[in-house]
């Protein structure tokens, strides 16, 4: 689920990822359920203030993000970099197809 206090993406965060070519399709938050955890092969928590302990060890990747401001823009563009690197970083590093939920 993203951020229970703010269930959005915030418009500064569409903004710059537009300016990156990356769409946001939705910003709808979604409740994280057994189902979504047994689904899953890893399991990437993007915060440095989240409780892990519901996820199986053997899934989890935790990326220590901090939180910005959605008002401070330089901030969110450093993180959004942050994250490109460690998806990118990710990616190399487990490779593979991505599968659908259907």
């Amino acid at each position: 689920m993203i951020d229970e206090l703010r269930p959005y993406v915030s418009e500064t965060t569409k903004i710059i990822l537009r300016e990156k070519g990356i769409s946001v399709v939705s910003d709808k938050s979604h409740l994280i359920n057994h189902e979504l955890i047994s689904w899953a092969d890893k399991i990437v928590v993007v915060a440095d203030n989240i409780l892990t302990d519901i996820f199986p060890k053997s899934k989890l990747i935790v990326w220590k993000v901090h939180d910005a401001s959605e008002h401070d823009e330089l901030r969110v563009r450093e993180i959004i970099g942050e994250i490109e690197n460690l998806v990118k970083f990710f990616i190399e590093q487990f490779g593979g197809k991505a599968r659908s939920r259907n």
